[in-house]
């Protein structure tokens, strides 16, 4: 699930939807979950987590519309805001300017769920951006097991416990997230599948 080109750089926001939203921010410390906006019950935990922390952190979803899961949300907690999906790649945008992302799969749906390891976390982690993820073989496995991300039961006070954790060890796991993309080398991969292929 890795893009054979690494994402650029953006020392300028182009786009003007991530500009807005940008701006809008302000310098508070993004928690992002880009991609659909679904399982209401667990963000439910994120909206009541993030009130438990301080002013300087909001809870950004960026995706497709889903009033009947944002709408609820934007009730319980005013640390929320929500935007549109922006299209790839200008979504990255504003990838870059958060501080951790969240990654989430049900792993009750299907096995293909329980064991997926999403693009996001190549997307997060180009960026060296830390995790918080859930307990389920495709993240424990990748972005758990080497430090990246701090994999959790996805309930309102782990949730809590899980971004105090990465507060204090940001710079750690941003290292490792960053280690952690440079792992998978896909220009290697691909020479080595063409070769063995001419062999």
């Amino acid at each position: 699930n890795k893009p054979y080109d690494p994402p650029a750089i953006f020392n300028e926001i182009s786009d003007p939807q991530a500009r807005e939203l940008i701006q809008k921010i302000g310098d508070k410390k993004i928690i992002i979950l880009q991609g659909y906006i679904k399982e209401f019950e667990i963000l439910k935990n994120f909206a009541n987590a993030i009130n438990r922390l301080s002013e300087e952190y909001v809870l950004l979803l960026m995706g497709p519309e889903a009033p009947d899961v944002v709408e609820p949300l934007l009730k319980i907690s005013n640390k929320i805001i929500y935007s549109n999906y922006i299209p790839a790649p200008n979504h990255l945008q504003v990838t870059q300017k958060a501080y951790i992302g969240i990654v989430y799969y049900n792993g009750l749906e299907s096995l293909n769920n329980a064991f997926c390891a999403p693009n996001k976390i190549y997307e997060y982690s180009a960026f060296g951006l830390p995790m918080l993820a859930n307990n389920i073989p495709g993240l424990k496995n990748t972005v758990g097991s080497c430090s990246a991300a701090v994999c959790c039961d996805l309930r309102e006070d782990e949730i809590v416990k899980a971004i105090y954790q990465i507060e204090e060890n940001h710079d750690k796991l941003k290292e490792a997230a960053l280690r952690f993309y440079d792992k998978t080398n896909c220009r290697e991969i691909m020479h080595k599948i063409i070769t063995e292929n001419l062999i």
